[in-house]
C-alpha cells in the first residue's frame, strides 16, 4: 500500500533537499545565505492569474477617491482594495468582499469606532485601529496588524486566520462590565479561528467613586462546539486585572472556554503563555485561573489542549489537559512584492520540518486523528516545499521568501503549514497553519 505521507518521510531522510512537486510554470532558484544559515529562495509567481480588482484611494482630507470609507464600501465591488490614509472614519459596515488597509505605520493607522465586516465570502483587514471590532458570517478571512481596544465579536467565521494583532478589552466601571478582548462565537455558531503572534489582554475592573469595581474579563472567552476550532499560536493571553482596590474581585481568566465538542489548542514557545489577571493594582499576574472551562449547556466537552512548556499563571482548570510541546508555523516581516518574508517553524531540536507554501486552502479533517491537524493547504496548488532541520521549541528554523517586484502580486494570500517529521521513529505531526497575504 503506498505511504501517503512519503514524501514527507523522505524529506526526513534527506532534510536539504526540497520536494519536487511544484507546478511547472514555477522557476525556483535556491540561494544558499550563510549569514542567516538558512535557505532563501526566489519565487516568481508570475503564474498566478493577476487578480480583478479596483483600487481605491480614501483620506478624509484628500487628494483621494473618497473622503470616507463609508462611501468607498458602497461604490466598491467584490475583489477591490480600500487604502485608506490616516484619519477618523466612524462607524463601517462592509458586507462585500473587500481588502481594507491601512499604514503599517502603528502612528498612522486609520481608526474607527466600529468596524463590522458581515456577511462575505473573503475579508481582509490590515493595519487598521478599532474600538470594536466585529466578524460574522464570513467563509474566509485575513487579519494582520489591528488594534482594537474594546471589543473583537466573532461568529459564522469559518475560516478566520488573525496574526500580529493587538486585542484589548475595555475596562468595566459601575454600569458597563468590563469586556473579553476576544469573543469567539458571540456573534454565531461554525467557528474555525487560527490566532498568531498576538497580544490578548482583558478588559481589568477600574474602581468607582464609591469604591465599587466590577469583576475583570477574560482574554479571549470563546464557546466552541461540535466542528469548531480554536488555535492559539505564539500569543500572549492575559486575563483582567482588579486595577484598584474595589471591593469586588476582579481578576479573571485569561482563557474561558466553553466547550461543546469542538477543539481548542494552545502552543508556542516558553516566552508566551496564559495569565490570569491581577488581584489589584501591583499585584502580580496569575490570581485569576490561566483556563477555565464550562461545558456548553451541559453537552459533552471538546478537548482544550494546552503546551505545557508555556508559561501559565494561575489555576489550569478542569476540562483542559496540559500536553507537551507541539510543533508551530508563523510568518513574520511586513510588506508586499518586492519585500522578503520569512516562514519558521519552532519544534524538537533534531525535527525535520517540511514546509508546504501554496496559494490556496482546504479543509481537509482526515490528518486529525494521525497528525494532530487539519491539513489546510491544497496540493494542487504548492509553490514551495522547503525542508530543514528544527532547531528547538524557543529558536525557529527559517526560510526566507524574496516576493518579486510583481505589483499585481499584491493582496495574494499564501497558504502556509508544516510537518515536523522525527528521525526516530518517522512519525509525522502538523504545526498550525497560517496565512500571509501580501500588502501594498
Amino acid at each position: 500500500m503506498r505511504d501517503p505521507y512519503g514524501e514527507v518521510r523522505a524529506a526526513a531522510r534527506a532534510p536539504a533537499r526540497a520536494l519536487t512537486s511544484f507546478p511547472k510554470s514555477l522557476i525556483l532558484r535556491p540561494i544558499k545565505s550563510l549569514a542567516l544559515g538558512s535557505t532563501t529562495c526566489l519565487v516568481l509567481l508570475a503564474s498566478l492569474p493577476a487578480l480583478a480588482q479596483t483600487t481605491w484611494t480614501v483620506s478624509p482630507s484628500g487628494p483621494a477617491d473618497f473622503t470616507s470609507v463609508a462611501a468607498a464600501v458602497a461604490a466598491a465591488s467584490n475583489g477591490d482594495i480600500l487604502l485608506i490614509a490616516p484619519g477618523s472614519y466612524g462607524a463601517v459596515t462592509v458586507q462585500k468582499s473587500l481588502t481594507l488597509l491601512g499604514s503599517q505605520d502603528a502612528a498612522s493607522r486609520p481608526t474607527f469606532t466600529i468596524l463590522t465586516v458581515e456577511s462575505v465570502a473573503v475579508a481582509k483587514l490590515f493595519h487598521l485601529e478599532a474600538e470594536i471590532l466585529r466578524i460574522s458570517n464570513v467563509n474566509r478571512g485575513h487579519v494582520e496588524g489591528l488594534v482594537v481596544n474594546s471589543e473583537t465579536l466573532i461568529g459564522g467565521a469559518r475560516d478566520l486566520y488573525i496574526r500580529g494583532c493587538e486585542f484589548r478589552g475595555a475596562e468595566g466601571f459601575v454600569g458597563a462590565p468590563s469586556r473579553a478582548a476576544v469573543s469567539v462565537g458571540a456573534l454565531g455558531a461554525g467557528n474555525r479561528v487560527t490566532i498568531v503572534d498576538s497580544l490578548i489582554v482583558g478588559g481589568g475592573s477600574a474602581d468607582s467613586v464609591i469604591g465599587i469595581s466590577w469583576p475583570g474579563a477574560p482574554g479571549i472567552q470563546a464557546v466552541v462546539l461540535e466542528g469548531e476550532r480554536l488555535n492559539v499560536v505564539g500569543t500572549d493571553v492575559i486575563g483582567g486585572s482588579r486595577l484598584g482596590a474595589g471591593i469586588t474581585p476582579g481578576a479573571a481568566a485569561a482563557l474561558f472556554a466553553q466547550m461543546g465538542g469542538g477543539t481548542v489548542t494552545v502552543r508556542g514557545s516558553s516566552i508566551h503563555g496564559l495569565r490570569g489577571g491581577a488581584a489589584g493594582s501591583g499585584q502580580p499576574l496569575g490570581s485569576g485561573p490561566a483556563v477555565q472551562v464550562f461545558p456548553w449547556f451541559g453537552s459533552v466537552t471538546g478537548p482544550l489542549l494546552v503546551g505545557q512548556n508555556l508559561e501559565l499563571l494561575g489555576t489550569v482548570g478542569l476540562g483542559s489537559t496540559l500536553v507537551p510541546a507541539e510543533p508551530y508555523a508563523q510568518w513574520t516581516g511586513v510588506g508586499g512584492p518586492g519585500s522578503s518574508r520569512t516562514f519558521e517553524v519552532f519544534g524538537t531540536v533534531g525535527h525535520v520540518g517540511v514546509a508546504f507554501i501554496g496559494v490556496e486552502f482546504v479543509y481537509n479533517t482526515t490528518t486529525l486523528s494521525t497528525l494532530g491537524e487539519p491539513f489546510t493547504v491544497n496540493p494542487a496548488t504548492l509553490l514551495l516545499t522547503p525542508s530543514g532541520v528544527l532547531q528547538g521549541q524557543d529558536v525557529p528554523w527559517q526560510f526566507a521568501v524574496s516576493i518579486p517586484p510583481i505589483p499585481s502580486l499584491a493582496g495574494v494570500s499564501l497558504a502556509s503549514q508544516a510537518a515536523v517529521v522525527s528521525p526516530l521513529d518517522l512519525s509525522i505531526r502538523l504545526t498550525n497553519s497560517d496565512s500571509l497575504t501580501l500588502s501594498y
